[in-house]
């Protein structure tokens, strides 16, 4: 029987190595609905350049961005 893809999966890592900890996270979601999660990621990316001149380029960071540093 042939397997087909059911999930797709992105795992990201953070962490501190002064304190040994690491937060992992993660989108996880069918492949069908693949069009229109790539189309809100779109958006939310559009939305983060006009409201907080946040490059469509630069990579999201939470310690820059969720307790203050940076911008």
């Amino acid at each position: 029987m042939p397997r087909s893809l059911d999930r797709l999966i992105y795992i990201d890592d953070s962490g501190r190595p002064q304190s040994g900890l690491v937060v992992y996270g993660w989108v996880e979601f069918d492949p069908e609905h693949w069009a229109s999660i790539l189309k809100q990621w779109i958006e939310l990316r559009k939305k983060l350049w006009r409201e907080f001149g946040i490059a469509v380029t630069e990579e999201l960071h939470a310690t820059v961005y969720v307790i203050g540093r940076g911008r």
